[in-house]
């Protein structure tokens, strides 16, 4: 993340990692750094940060927030730490109405809460990245089709492998390209494909596949994206796995029909999103998975009509970021909110003030 902001900012801006939580380095910290405004990334928490910050009159802005039921059980532990501190915000910026009720639930004022939406909708491909990614498809033989399985973790990969066994013998041309979540999992994804018989190939070793490859495993950081481009069919991961989910819309902004798992709940209103719109398929084990490729792979014009529909909900959704922006502005410069934004405003619905009345 770190060489991806000096990438692009250059010297503009300057990276360092935050202390930790404690009154003695948050003060430290503040007093050295002399912000004049904090922007905190979805539920990154931290109960004397928000209070030192609040103490400074530095406001501070939750972009981007979100809280999965597991989340917010978590907190009960250091609730009333929690709730001092997300008060201690200038502005919550929700992804979703429930992510907005949550935080309701923590303890936070319900004032402070603007639903904007996903900041992953909001999500640019370069062309750089397009361009890669057509070289890298155009590398593979004619009439090939690839599916990429893309933050796999080991049970992903399990189900995966499994299915790719009687995919592979069926449709001799379909390469499978892995990108495992964590890099210290690259040698154990690339052992498990050996051990079941496929030629693999690995990015740092070869650059790219062969025409004899079955399985091309990306080892090496930050090219995902032009995978993503170079590929006909995508599985994210960490959702058979009971991880919580990856960022679907990653694969859905390259037109890609989604096979995911069960196991979404950090991401699951954007993943119900995208199964409502038919942009994606449910797959529980290495048998859902086979007779969803087997859809996608003997018919193109399926394939077409949930890329489309993922493509068509990303570019519906965005627009997250220029609204965070007008309450970074409000924070910051004291701009005023527009009638739009005003009417993003969270309103509890009355159900739930009677409850919370009644408790």
């Amino acid at each position: 993340g770190s060489d991806r902001v000096q990438q692009i900012f250059g010297n503009q801006v300057f990276h360092l990692y935050l202390p930790y939580d404690l009154p003695g380095a948050v003060k430290r910290f503040l007093r050295k750094i002399n912000p004049e405004l904090a922007v905190v990334m979805e539920t990154e928490i931290w109960p004397n940060l928000f209070r030192f910050c609040k103490k400074r009159n530095i406001p501070i802005v939750v972009a981007n927030a979100r809280l999965s039921e597991l989340s917010l059980k978590g907190y009960k532990w250091v609730q009333s730490l929690a709730t001092m501190a997300v008060n201690n915000t200038k502005f919550v910026a929700a992804q979703t109405k429930t992510d907005a009720q949550r935080m309701i639930r923590l303890g936070c004022d319900a004032d402070k809460i603007y639903v904007v939406g996903s900041l992953k909708f909001d999500i640019i491909i370069e062309d750089e990245i397009i361009e890669k990614g057509s070289a890298i498809h155009r590398h593979c033989a004619d009439n090939h089709l690839i599916w990429i399985a893309a933050s796999t973790h080991q049970e992903d990969e399990l189900e995966l492998l499994e299915a790719y066994d009687f995919l592979k013998k069926k449709y001799p041309k379909l390469l499978l390209i892995i990108v495992p979540r964590h890099p210290e999992r690259f040698q154990v994804t690339a052992q498990a494909c050996i051990q079941k018989g496929f030629n693999t190939q690995l990015r740092s070793k070869c650059g790219l596949y062969d025409i004899n490859a079955d399985v091309f495993i990306v080892d090496t950081m930050g090219e995902m994206l032009e995978f993503y481009a170079a590929s006909d069919i995508a599985f994210v991961g960490g959702s058979i796995a009971n991880i919580g989910g990856h960022n679907v819309l990653e694969a859905a902004v390259f037109k890609l029909p989604v096979l995911v798992g069960p196991n979404t709940h950090n991401f699951a209103e954007i993943t119900q999103l995208l199964h409502n719109c038919g942009g994606s398929k449910l797959v529980k084990d290495a048998k859902d998975i086979i007779e969803c490729m087997e859809e996608l792979i003997e018919n193109p014009k399926t394939r077409e009509t949930m890329g489309n529909a993922a493509l068509k909900l990303v570019q519906e959704n965005r627009g997250a970021v220029a609204l965070t922006m007008k309450l970074i502005a409000n924070a910051l410069k004291d701009e005023p909110l527009n009638k739009d934004m005003r009417s993003r405003k969270y309103v509890i619905p009355k159900l739930i003030q009677t409850k919370k009345a009644t408790s």
